[in-house]
Parts: C-alpha cells; structure tokens; sequence
C-alpha cells in the first residue's frame, strides 16, 4: 500500500545553514504526491466525459460540454506530469544548496527515480508546451516548420484516451488511463526512497 505521507527530514542531522532549504525539500517532496492527485482528478473527469459522450441519450449540449471538458481534463493531466518534473528538478536545485545533506541523500535511488520518469514520460515538454502555448510554438508557417514534416499535421489531437502531438518533429502522447497514474505513482515512491532513511518518524506509514 502507498505510504500516507512524504518522507520528513531530520533537523539535527543537517548544519543550520541548511535547513531552510530543507524545508523546501521537504515541502516538494510532498507535491509529488499532490500531482498524482491531480492526475488521479483528471482522469476520473476524462473518463466520465467519455462516458458522457458515448451515451446516446445525452443531448446535444452535453456532448459538446462533455468534448470540450475532456481536452481540459487531458491539458491537466498532462500539466500534473510536467508539472511533477519541476517538482523533481527544484528538489534537485535546493538539494544543490545543502552540501551536507546531498551526502545523506540516497543518490542512487534517486537517479533510478528520476530514469524511472524519463523513461515512463519521454514526451511530456513537448505535450505541454504544445498544449499551454500552442500558438507561439506553431502559429507561423515558419514555427510550424521547426516542428512537422510532412503533410500531415497532428497538434494536441484526441485519439481515444491518449493526446498526440508533433513536437520538435517527433510525434509525442500521453495516454490518460489509470496506467498512467500508476506509473507516475511509482515514480514518487521511488523518488522518495531516496529520502525514507532520513525520516526521523522511522520511515513510510502504509496505508
């Protein structure tokens, strides 16, 4: 079972200096577990969207809520992994502050946490930017340029349950399923297994 909090870092372990930054860390650390809510939120809002749209009974006003609900629901999940990363990377960031602390840190598991995300979201800047600021990235001829080949343009379609985009002309997606969350939940526990060992409460509490 997951744990029911992020992990805590002991005070008397780490030089005064170092604290403050700590309790960012600290902070940050728990944000990866509020972006997985957020992408668990999304999801469940995808899903009943699509619902909404296969049913036959819906009316014509619904369906076209329902649509446009379901590309916010995909624009928030994809922003709930990106914004995972900048989580990761500003945990990295303070850490780069704290001498002594980067030495306690399991720097090991936190690089397999942090090929664990790469590996599971390849594409996620290319999804989100090209979600967020669609206009600046393709709204000339010549930006459009820098990032499809070919006649065929795909830009932040829906295809099922996954967004697809052309980004830097390679062809990124995001599949919004509960796979998903599970993959960026295992990201978050592997991340924080580089940190339980410095919990001065003794380490994750399952749920």
């Amino acid at each position: 079972m997951p744990p029911l909090s992020s992990p805590n870092i002991s005070r008397d372990k780490i030089p005064k200096a170092e604290r403050k930054y700590a309790y960012f860390i600290e902070t940050t650390l728990n944000y990866l577990a509020l972006r997985c809510t957020e992408l668990d939120a999304a999801i469940a809002l995808f899903e009943t969207c699509a619902a909404t749209l296969a049913d036959s009974q819906t009316e014509i006003r619904a369906k076209q809520l329902a649509w446009n609900w379901q590309f916010m629901s995909a624009r928030e999940a994809v922003s709930a992994v990106f914004k995972f990363s900048e989580d990761m990377e500003m945990i990295g960031v303070n850490l780069s502050k704290c001498p002594v602390l980067l030495r306690l840190v399991d720097s090991k598991a936190k690089r397999v946490a942090t090929r664990k995300f790469k590996t599971a979201f390849p594409g996620i800047i290319g999804i989100r930017h090209s979600g967020q600021h669609g206009d600046i990235i393709y709204g000339s001829p010549e930006k459009l340029a820098k990032h499809v080949t070919g006649p065929i343009i795909s830009i932040n379609n829906l295809v099922g349950n996954t967004i697809e985009t052309t980004y830097k002309r390679k062809k990124v997606s995001l599949e919004i399923s509960g796979a998903t969350l599970t993959k960026l939940e295992q990201v978050r526990d592997a991340y924080w297994d580089a940190f339980w060992h410095l919990d001065p409460f003794g380490g994750p509490i399952a749920q």
